[in-house]
C-alpha cells in the first residue's frame, strides 16, 4: 500500500518536472523525454 502510493507520487512528481521543462524551453523537454 506504502508503495503504491509513493508510486503514485513519484510519477506526479516525475510528471510536474516535465511540465516545468517543457514550460521553460520545449526543446530540452522533448530532449528529456527521449
Amino acid at each position: 500500500m506504502l508503495e503504491l502510493a509513493l508510486s503514485y507520487e513519484f510519477r506526479y512528481l516525475l510528471a510536474w518536472l516535465i511540465v516545468e521543462l517543457h514550460e521553460k524551453d520545449s526543446q530540452t523537454g522533448i530532449a528529456f523525454l527521449t
